[in-house]
């Protein structure tokens, strides 16, 4: 899914595209706190997934790893992981 990350002082949203919305994409947030660590996902290869992409990957004290297309990948990685220390 590709679109657009927000960080806020409480929570880390996601909102999809204009496309991938049309293509049943959902918003997504979650608490600053329950975010343990920020990195990349290899490419799978799956065409409807992100996987022709490496792709954010989440990872929640809880649940499975949320991953998400976004622009700017090691830029977008790194400053996630300054901002939530």
């Amino acid at each position: 899914m590709g679109g657009t990350l927000y960080l806020t002082s409480a929570r880390l949203c996601f909102e999809p595209n204009r496309l991938d919305a049309l293509m049943s994409g959902r918003s997504w947030s979650a608490a600053r706190a329950s975010v343990i660590a920020v990195g990349t996902e290899a490419r799978s290869g799956g065409l409807f997934d992100g996987g022709l992409r490496a792709r954010l990957r989440i990872d929640l004290r809880e649940g499975a790893p949320e991953l998400f297309v976004v622009g700017k990948l090691d830029e977008t990685v790194a400053t996630l992981r300054t901002a939530l220390g």
